[in-house]
């Protein structure tokens, strides 16, 4: 991949560059190959994290109790978000994150890094190579002394702020980022290729900050355009080819192509911005951008997302994406036939065996005479996955006097849905997933707006709990063989 920089303002320059191909997984192994986190931990000090991938999917987060070799297989830089419980631990933050640090790691392809932890129970990357460890460990410094970067309340904007103070708070934390850059860059060496990164991502933080609130695919209302934000915004920006992964740089840039719409007065549907971008971009960038919109469709539960679908087919030229959105996403498009006065039972959900869309009157519908167990989850919901140990240990014990346990996911595509099942050794006959999630008439008729969550259907398909003890509670055994009597 080469890397160029190139001027963006609000009048473009075309990106001309070859298209990616990656593919992020993580194993255990006992050989190096590709990047090689060599892992020193305990139960006492484990270590959690996840990372950002391509697909902006929902982490999941990872946690590993021992010394552990981890794999970790991609050809571009990865975020690697990593959680440390701190119980002394005071940050600027910590009303938010309480006793719990985050920090970030920016990990390049084809390292080998040794993560450990230190009296305080934070987590250090470190090499061979004195620079590379300087960078790796740049923001576990920034967090000490600044605050959070990434998770929740790490930019929260003050509430019932005026454009001045937005664009104050916005500057503030963009200035001293860059302050702490200027600082830890005098006492550590860093490469100059890291210094950039770090500068582009910390610009479009701050310019993703100061737009969410006026222009964004993921927001339903909006605040009203005002001139001191649009200048702020309007200055000159550079979108780097070489960050196409990036996440601040694809929120920046669908902010922009909402924004754009709206200023010549276009439409802001999905289909009509991937149209957009498919003209205004070039390269990664392109890709990147028409991939995220049509993902922002779905996961969103937007309307017409056949068309969108349409015009992503028609303009994306990205194989590796393509074949990802046609896996992932069109089933969940094409089932999404639901009408608002539809009866519930007939509202529609995918099964893992065939990838076809079946209905919940088929589902509840057995002739199995057996009571139904349903676990609501999804592949993200780290609770969820919890649970599932002894969720397969009670279907082992109750399958045979009885209960069928299903298994119905709320995830926004797929594979990472079917990727679970995988990794957590579960029998993939009886999981179904809701195209709606929690839009879903089914959900809202039982209002399924946490998970995990679990309900007991009756031998005739009617309602017997729709709130009931989750597999770990004390009390499941006696509330499943209190039913089984009836």
């Amino acid at each position: 991949m080469y890397k160029t920089y190139c001027l963006l303002s609000f009048f473009w320059i075309g990106f001309l560059f070859n298209s990616h191909s990656a593919i992020l997984y993580a194993e255990n192994i006992r050989t190096t190959d590709s990047t090689l986190l060599d892992i020193r931990a305990s139960k006492e000090k484990p270590f959690k994290f996840y990372y950002n991938d391509i697909f902006g999917e929902r982490p999941v987060l990872y946690e590993i109790q021992k010394d552990t070799l981890l794999r970790l297989h991609f050809d571009y830089p990865i975020l690697v978000i990593v959680t440390d419980s701190t119980p002394t631990r005071k940050t600027l933050y910590s009303k938010f994150h309480g006793r719990f640090t985050v920090n970030n790691f920016l990990v390049q392809p084809n390292e080998t890094i040794l993560v450990e932890k230190d009296e305080k129970n934070i987590t250090h990357f470190s090499t061979k190579d004195k620079v590379r460890t300087n960078e790796l460990n740049f923001f576990v410094a920034m967090e000490k002394e600044l605050g959070l970067f990434e998770g929740f309340g790490a930019d929260l904007m003050p509430v019932q702020s005026t454009p001045i103070d937005e664009i104050t708070f916005a500057r503030e934390k963009f200035e001293s980022r860059m302050r702490f850059l200027s600082k830890y860059q005098q006492i550590h060496e860093l490469s100059p290729s890291f210094i950039s990164q770090l500068q582009a991502l910390f610009l479009f933080r701050k310019l993703s900050s100061l737009m969410s609130g006026y222009y964004s695919v993921y927001r339903g209302t909006f605040k009203k355009s005002h001139e001191l934000i649009e200048q702020e915004i309007s200055t000159t920006v550079k979108l780097d080819e070489a960050l196409f992964y990036s996440s601040e740089q694809r929120s920046y840039v669908q902010q922009f192509l909402y924004h754009w719409a709206l200023k010549r007065k276009q439409p802001t549907d999905a289909a009509t911005l991937i149209s957009i971008a498919s003209e205004t971009f070039k390269g990664n960038i392109r890709e990147m951008a028409m991939y995220d919109l049509i993902r922002a469709a779905v996961v969103l539960g937007q309307e017409n997302t056949n068309t969108t679908l349409e015009a992503y087919l028609q303009y994306a030229s990205d194989s590796f994406l393509k074949e990802y959105v046609i896996k992932s996403f069109q089933p969940q498009i094409l089932a999404k036939r639901l009408g608002v006065n539809n009866d519930i039972l007939d509202s529609e959900l995918i099964s893992n065996k065939d990838l076809e869309a079946h209905t919940w009157r088929e589902l509840l519908s057995t002739d199995e005479h057996k009571l139904i167990y349903l676990d609501f989850w999804a592949s993200w919901c780290a609770p969820c996955r919890a649970e599932m140990p002894t969720s397969k240990q009670l279907k082992e014990e109750y399958s045979t006097k009885g209960i069928k346990f299903v298994y119905v996911s709320i995830d926004d595509n797929i594979s990472a849905w079917q990727k679970a099942i995988t990794e957590l050794g579960l029998d993939s006959s009886t999981h179904y997933l809701m195209p709606d999630g929690k839009k879903s008439a089914f959900a809202d008729k039982f209002k399924v707006s946490s998970i995990p969550r679990y309900m007991l259907v009756g031998r005739d398909g009617t309602m017997i709990s729709d709130n009931s003890p989750r597999p770990t509670n004390q009390h499941i055994r006696s509330f499943l063989d209190e039913f089984l009597k009836k």
